[in-house]
C-alpha cells in the first residue's frame, strides 16, 4: 500500500494545488493561502498511510471550499476545477481505505486462526503410546493342551 500512498500523494499536489494556486482574480488570497494549507495536510495525510485522516481533512477542504463558493471568494470556473479534483482525490482515498480494510480483516481473521489452531492444539489430548507385547512362539512356550485341545473328549 505505500506505493499507493505516494501516488495519491502526487495525485493529491497535482490536481489540488492546480485548483488551488496562488492567489489570483478568480480567488481570494485567505482562501487560496487556506485551500492550500489543506491540500498540504490532505497530502501528508495520504503519504504517511493515514488515509482515513487524509480523507478527514479533504472533508474540510470541501467544506472551505463550499463556504468559500457561498460567500463568492472563489470564481465558479475555479470552484468546478477545485471540485473536481477533489472528486478524484476522494475516490482514490476511499478506494485505498477499503483496500487499508480489507489487509486489516484478512490479518485478523489469519490471527484468529492461529489462535483457534494454538487452542485446538492444546486441547488435543497427547497419544497414548502403549508398550509393543513380546513376539514368540505360539504360546510362549505353554505347554497346555494346545493342538489337542477339544481332541479325544469323549474318550475318557
Amino acid at each position: 500500500m505505500r506505493r499507493g500512498s505516494i501516488l495519491i500523494t502526487a495525485g493529491v499536489v497535482v490536481a489540488l494545488l492546480a485548483g488551488c494556486a496562488a492567489p489570483t482574480p478568480e480567488v481570494a488570497p485567505d482562501v487560496a493561502t487556506e485551500l492550500q494549507n489543506q491540500v498540504v495536510l490532505v497530502a501528508e495525510g495520504a503519504a504517511s498511510g493515514d488515509h482515513q485522516a487524509a480523507l478527514d481533512t479533504l472533508d474540510d477542504l470541501q467544506a472551505d471550499l463550499d463556504e468559500a463558493e457561498a460567500a463568492s471568494s472563489v470564481q465558479p470556473e475555479r470552484v468546478e476545477t477545485i471540485q473536481s479534483a477533489i472528486d478524484v482525490v476522494r475516490a482514490d482515498l476511499e478506494t485505498l481505505i477499503a483496500a487499508d480494510e480489507a489487509e486489516q480483516a484478512a490479518q485478523e481473521a489469519a490471527e484468529q486462526a492461529a489462535e483457534e489452531a494454538a487452542q485446538e492444539a492444546a486441547n488435543t489430548p497427547e497419544p497414548v503410546v502403549t508398550p509393543e507385547e513380546p513376539v514368540g512362539p505360539g504360546n510362549s512356550g505353554n505347554k497346555g493342551p494346545g493342538k489337542d485341545k477339544g481332541k479325544n473328549k469323549d474318550k475318557e
